[in-house]
């Protein structure tokens, strides 16, 4: 099937392990900051189904009702230079 996009226009990524919780805690704010680098929203907490609430604070329940998902976050240690 043919992609409905140009070839050109096709971006290569590449995955990365993240190897410690200071990385992984960058890699969660690249991902919150996207809609605002994409013109948006002002700000990441503006972003409807962003899990910057919960990650600020706000509890599952409260995040469930606000935009109907909830979130499944990963516990880490509190020492960012922990390897994970």
């Amino acid at each position: 099937m043919a992609s409905a996009l140009p070839f050109a226009s096709l971006r290569t990524s590449f995955d990365r392990a993240l190897r410690t919780v200071r990385e992984y805690h960058d890699k969660v704010e690249y991902i919150h900051l996207n809609p605002v680098r994409r013109g948006l929203v002002r700000t990441a907490e503006e972003w409807k189904w962003s899990s910057v609430h919960e990650y600020a604070g706000l509890s599952g329940e409260e995040q469930k009702r606000r935009c109907g998902l909830r979130i499944d976050r990963v516990r880490l240690p509190a020492d960012e230079n922990t390897r994970i």
